[in-house]
């Protein structure tokens, strides 16, 4: 907490808001036993499997889980948000139980080991829905950016921790004593979890079935000005990040090579670069505007995957990692505060799972086509290359988001009548 305070966040906000307090500290335990768990999970397929496509095909399993999003979000516009929750919590840690058993074997088994990963994220995506659809909840009008901001700053200082730890437990136990201690990390997190009251939106649920919930969700995001176009950024950005990151642990290790403590350090460098852009969002983030926010994260994201492909020490690698750790968690704070300010509290889990999908879809065909290009012409020319597109998107596409975001904003302080 004292981190937070120093660097200018609104910690009153904790005292003001008891849920939301609550809901804060109940998180903290599940998102490092998470931030463990990948990791370990990478560093198991890597030195049971030593392949990138593997690594690849790892990330595909995450990425495909985002196909459920809009039925996941439909979930959370009808379950109470606790349960949700406490599942989510209790099944990661099942998972990552089983993950450790299946890495107790010479080599891996991929199919069922690709399979949980998959159930993982889907979780997790779960996860994510029903908090951010409970955030709006738990604090006041006008509050909205600083309890994201906050919320950010706090996950990514137990992000600085989660690496930083998951190396030295890697160097000292292996992978799998490792994965074990982040299932147990959640199972831990989903008792906390529990005892969190979290408010349900003014309307229960929709009416209908869930064919017909999911239906409406992805009407509303597609007929949007504004979440069409945020959609397609979202999507841009995500198919260049997501080709380059399972193969940032190949480049550590092989390339420079690394050790696994060093490696964490790299890892912890990516979520300090995330936490100072959590810390500056609620003072500057209103300031500069949401569309030209995200304009500038797509821009530094394309020049900290440029600076990947140049790393050969451990000093750029680490400032790369911290740059692109800013512009990921710039671009997404302000992604999710302007889709949290525009849509209805009744459509949010709907909206976060349409938009989750959408966005995240290339995920699962990017990595695969990242190890293609690894394997073939090098990292460098895949960071190279992905720093591109992400350039392209922030220079093509920003302006008319950018546009579409004033147009709402002047239609929304113009008094009806």
């Amino acid at each position: 907490m004292r981190i937070l305070a120093a660097v200018g966040l609104p910690i009153g906000l904790l005292a003001r808001r008891r849920v939301f307090a609550r809901l804060f500290a109940a998180r903290g335990l599940t998102s490092l036993s998470m931030g463990t768990y990948r990791l370990a999970l990478a560093w198991l397929i890597l030195v049971r499997d030593h392949s990138a496509l593997a690594l690849g095909g790892m990330a595909v399993a995450m990425a495909l889980a985002s196909v459920l999003a809009p039925w996941l979000g439909a979930l959370v516009d009808r379950l109470p948000k606790r349960a949700v929750l406490v599942a989510t919590d209790a099944g990661c840690a099942a998972a990552c139980l089983a993950l450790a058993g299946l890495g107790t074997a010479h080599r891996l088994p991929l199919g069922p080991a690709y399979a949980l990963i998959f159930a993982v994220s889907a979780l997790s995506t779960l996860d994510w829905t029903a908090l951010n659809a409970a955030i709006p909840q738990a604090v006041a009008d006008g509050e909205l950016a600083e309890a994201n901001g906050l919320w950010s700053a706090g996950m990514n200082v137990i992000g600085l921790a989660a690496p930083a730890l998951a190396g030295v437990a890697l160097a000292a136990a292996g992978p799998v004593a490792t994965l074990a201690g982040a299932g147990a990390g959640c199972a831990l997190g989903a008792t906390i979890v529990a005892g969190v009251r979290v408010a349900q939106a003014a309307r229960a649920g929709p009416a209908g079935g869930i064919w017909r919930s999911v239906r409406e969700g992805v009407r509303y995001v597609l007929g949007d000005g504004v979440l069409s176009r945020l959609t397609l950024i979202s999507a841009g950005l995500n198919l260049a990040y997501s080709a380059t990151a399972p193969m940032v642990i190949l480049l550590l290790q092989r390339r420079m090579g690394l050790s696994p403590a060093a490696i964490g350090l790299v890892f912890a460098a990516e979520a300090a670069g995330g936490l100072i852009a959590s810390a500056t969002f609620a003072r500057f983030g209103r300031r500069i505007g949401r569309g030209t926010g995200i304009m500038a994260a797509g821009t530094l994201l394309a020049l900290g995957l440029a600076a990947w492909a140049l790393a050969g020490i451990l000093a750029v690698a680490v400032l790369a990692a911290a740059l692109i750790g800013f512009s990921v968690g710039s671009g997404n704070l302000h992604m999710l505060t302007l889709r949290q300010e525009i849509v209805p509290a009744q459509l949010l889990g709907r909206t976060l799972g349409t938009t989750a999908m959408l966005g995240r879809l290339v995920m699962a065909v990017a990595p695969a086509a990242g190890a293609a290009v690894a394997a073939g012409p090098g990292l460098a020319v895949l960071f190279a290359a992905a720093g591109g597109v992400a350039l392209a998107v922030a220079g093509g596409l920003g302006p008319g988001l950018r546009a579409a975001v004033a147009r709402v904003s002047r239609a929304t302080a113009t008094p009806a009548g």
